[in-house]
Order: C-alpha cells, then structure tokens, then sequence
C-alpha cells in the first residue's frame, strides 16, 4: 500500500523534506560560512595590495555577492520539486530572474559608487582644482542613471515589452 497524502506520495514528500532542510542549512550555516570564506580567506588576499580600491570594491560586492549565492542555492532547491505544478515553475523563473536583476543592479551600483568614491578622492588627494570637485558628482550621476536605465531596459525587454520606442527616445 502506498502512502499518499496531498496528492503526492512518499518519494515526492520526501523530496519536499530534503529541499526544506537544504534551505534550513543554507539560512543557517550560509551566512556563516559565507563569512568566514569572504573576511578570512579573500579579505586576507586583498588587504596585500596598497590602494584602498580594492577594499572599496570588496566592500560593494560583499552583500550582493552573499545574496546571489542565497537565492541561488534557493533556486537549486525549488529546481528539485520536479513534480510540482509547471505553471509554478514558469512563475518561479519569472521571479528569480526579477530577483537576480535587482541583485545584479544593486552590484552595478554599488560598485559605481565605491569607484567614484575612490576616485574622488584620489583627486582630492592630487590636485585642488575645485572643477573636479564640482564635476565629478555630476559624472556619478550619469552614471547611475545610465546604470538604472540599463537594469529598466532588461527588465522591459525580458517581459517581452517593446522597447524600441524608449531606447530610440534615449539615444
């Protein structure tokens, strides 16, 4: 006699348990490990060089990076339940992607602005030209204009909007 219960039966449940539990880990044990790989191993190979550039960009990248590597292994885990529903994927897919693009933007963006801090005060540091200074906040922001335009653009375009129209009317 087999056991089933919700309409799925043991094998598919015991599947449910083993995703749960691998979720349950990486909550649990990924932020710790994550951690101890990031500030011990990498920072230690970073902190040798002498610009503070790269610390600045380690800085940008470590959330991003942590959460890219969660909602990862959070997909690894969903991809298991094979049997689930396929209108459950379809949405799922649309939902990681979402996800992954606004991990992605909140990268592009922070290391935008770790170079520009870097920059400006490199500048600050060699010369005391007060057009730098004016201009260099005016540069940032253009870029991360150009950087959310960007992240706009892909997100329309994987939603099959047309975007012809809008980049035109940027160019």
């Amino acid at each position: 006699m087999e056991f089933v219960f919700l309409g799925y039966d043991e094998i598919q449940w015991l599947n449910i348990g083993i995703s749960l539990v691998f979720i349950l880990g990486v909550i649990i044990l990924g932020r710790w490990i994550f951690n101890f790989v990031f500030n011990r191993v990498v920072r230690k190979l970073i902190s040798r060089s002498k610009t503070q550039l790269d610390d600045l960009l380690l800085d940008a990248i470590y959330k991003p990076a942590y959460w890219f590597g969660f909602v990862f292994l959070l997909q690894f885990a969903w991809n298991r339940l094979n049997f689930l529903p396929e209108e459950w994927f379809s949405v799922a897919e649309e939902i990681f992607f979402v996800v992954y693009l606004l991990i992605g933007f909140r990268l592009a963006w922070q290391l935008m602005q770790a170079l520009f801090t870097w920059y400006t005060a490199e500048l600050a540091r060699k010369t005391e030209d007060n057009l730098v200074e004016q201009l260099l906040p005016f540069f940032r922001r253009v870029a991360m204009i150009i950087v959310s335009l960007i992240g706009f653009i892909i997100l329309l375009d994987h939603f099959n909007v047309d975007i012809t129209a809008f980049v035109t009317t940027l160019g």
